[in-house]
């Protein structure tokens, strides 16, 4: 069985947009920014929520049929172990957030050996992470070493205008960071747990700085590798980013770096109150952020009415259990001498080219702005 003591957060649900479709433009009133959020994006973890497929009648979360090789590097060397979720639902009660994994040892001279179950001693969505130590093949507190995380998210899905609480699957790393008990996983879509390939035929995913949200999952990865991130290394300053909030706001940002410091330029526009478009966006604010020291990382909330950033004592390494991530919507990291941006998952963005346009002028390529009467 599984332990935990990690408080639960609350699940969060908030309407954002109207929906997945664009909105009606009649529907505007005047100055009205309307938005197609289709185009915005999530950074793109290597599990996360991508282990279930959600039924939209009976809304129950079944798992899909893959399977992942995690690779765990400790002071004894590499180990490699096979995990698949088998159920999200308690067998006795049928509530929801209770976990079950099959977990199987691979040994290099026997191969992937029978499966033992782990469920977790609670629900996630109701009472906070689990964490679990593969190599045993239980739970141990979350301020220990661990290798996989089970905990409810608040997510942005910007198609269906919502953000609500998620149950993800989280592993042990950060990209070209080297932690304890540093852990990489592939994923096996149609695979299961007996039939997983040897470890040492799994490709590892390739470094790079720049972004592919469509990475391929079946390649050893950290938790958030550079290519999954929407921003991540990308810090052109002509590029502008349009960011929607939890907070229902879209918020228009740019990010001047120099040797100590970031500076953000931006603006806030307000969801109307039919939630098909935005008001005007405010005056522009300028904030300088210090730039976080090797290994560190600065949580960034665009509020200008709010202290902004905070955080600038965190290790890059606390991303793996952040603070409330409704309370910040980037944090600015570095790594390997590489700054980049990861974004909340209760945010999503879409970068284009300034191309001449002052910050002041800038509206996403897929907007509509209505000024009839």
């Amino acid at each position: 069985m599984c332990f935990s003591d990690r408080h639960f957060m609350p699940v969060l649900v908030l309407l954002l947009a109207g929906g997945c479709a664009p909105p009606d433009r009649s529907a505007a009133s005047d100055d009205e920014v309307l938005l197609d959020v289709t185009s915005f994006v999530r950074d793109q973890p290597a599990i996360a929520d991508s282990w279930y497929a959600y039924d939209a009648v009976t809304h129950i979360l079944t798992p899909r049929p893959q399977s992942y090789i995690f690779a765990i590097d400790d002071v004894n060397g590499r180990h490699h172990v096979g995990v698949d979720v088998r159920s999200y639902y308690d067998a006795d009660s049928a509530a929801s957030g209770w976990f079950t994994f099959g977990i199987a040892a691979y040994d290099d001279a026997d191969g992937w050996q029978d499966a033992v179950e782990c469920q977790t001693p609670h629900s996630v969505r109701f009472d906070g992470p689990v964490c679990v130590d593969l190599l045993q093949a239980a739970a141990v507190d979350c301020d220990d070493d661990w290798h996989l995380q089970a905990r409810v998210f608040p997510l942005l899905v910007a198609e269906a205008g919502l953000v609500v609480g998620n149950p993800g699957l989280f592993v042990h790393s950060v990209d070209a960071m080297p932690l304890s008990h540093q852990v990489t996983v592939s994923t096996h879509e149609g695979v299961e747990l007996q039939n997983l390939p040897a470890p040492d035929a799994v490709l590892t995913l390739p470094s790079s700085a720049s972004a592919d949200l469509n990475w391929e999952r079946k390649r050893m990865a950290p938790n958030l590798p550079v290519q999954g991130m929407a921003i991540g290394a990308d810090l052109d300053e002509e590029r502008v980013h349009f960011l929607l909030t939890p907070r229902r706001t879209l918020e228009r940002f740019t990010l001047h770096l120099d040797d100590t410091s970031a500076s953000i330029s931006f603006a806030s526009a307000t969801l109307n109150d039919e939630g098909d478009g935005f008001g005007p966006f405010s005056t522009t604010t300028d904030v300088d952020v210090p730039l976080p020291a090797e290994g560190r990382l600065v949580f960034v909330a665009l509020q200008a009415d709010d202290a902004m950033p905070f955080g600038n004592a965190f290790s890059v390494a606390d991303q793996l259990q952040p603070p409330d991530e409704r309370e910040w919507d980037f944090a600015l990291e570095r790594v390997g001498g590489q700054l980049r941006v990861t974004l909340s998952p209760s945010c999503a963005v879409k970068t284009e080219a300034l191309d001449g346009r002052d910050l002041e002028d800038a509206l996403p390529s897929f907007s509509v702005v209505d000024q009839e009467s």
